[in-house]
């Protein structure tokens, strides 16, 4: 899916489904409105956003779980609220985000978290959490990750249960 800057596409009627690959390209906005999704292939936010629909239930099936979501240089992931869940993220230079302000098991992610290239977290509310029957490992590469958060709001950055693997940095702060 293509959209153009200051584009705006929403999908809130079309299911996928099968080994497809939703890949976002371009500078605009993707709505995940619709939920329940079945499709297998990964998601890949090459430009523009892409924004889950926020929802009560305890994690957002717009993008569906146990898929590789890849955030590439141009990209940005906002999961709006939701729960980070249990995808297998790799950050290739682009930012994890929530523009809501997330509930309490926001954050939470239990699946390998891998760094191709210098990345950034900025958001209202975000935290790498493990239950503790499942630890999450973080793989740096030799790459850095910073958080960028509003300071003195509440925000939080924290990892709990977590493995840092390989050579690299974390930043807190803004740039």
């Amino acid at each position: 899916v293509e959209v153009a800057a200051n584009g705006l596409f929403m999908n809130d009627r079309v299911p996928l489904m099968g080994s497809l690959r939703l890949v976002k390209e371009g500078a605009g906005l993707y709505l995940a409105e619709l939920e329940r999704q079945q499709y297998s292939g990964g998601t890949e936010v090459a430009g523009g956003t892409l924004r889950m629909k926020y929802t009560a239930a305890a994690f957002g099936t717009q993008v569906p779980a146990n898929t590789e979501v890849l955030v590439g240089a141009n990209g940005t992931f906002d999961a709006n609220g939701n729960s980070w869940g249990y995808h297998i993220y790799t950050l290739d230079g682009g930012i994890l985000t929530s523009s809501r302000r997330a509930r309490s098991d926001s954050g939470t992610v239990q699946s390998p978290f891998t760094l191709t290239a210098d990345s950034v977290v900025s958001n209202k509310n975000f935290g790498l959490i493990c239950k503790s029957w499942n630890e999450v490992k973080v793989r740096l590469n030799g790459h850095t990750l910073r958080y960028d958060g509003l300071p003195g709001s509440g925000n939080a950055f924290f990892f709990a249960h977590a493995t840092f693997e390989g050579e690299g940095k974390l930043e807190i702060g803004s740039s």
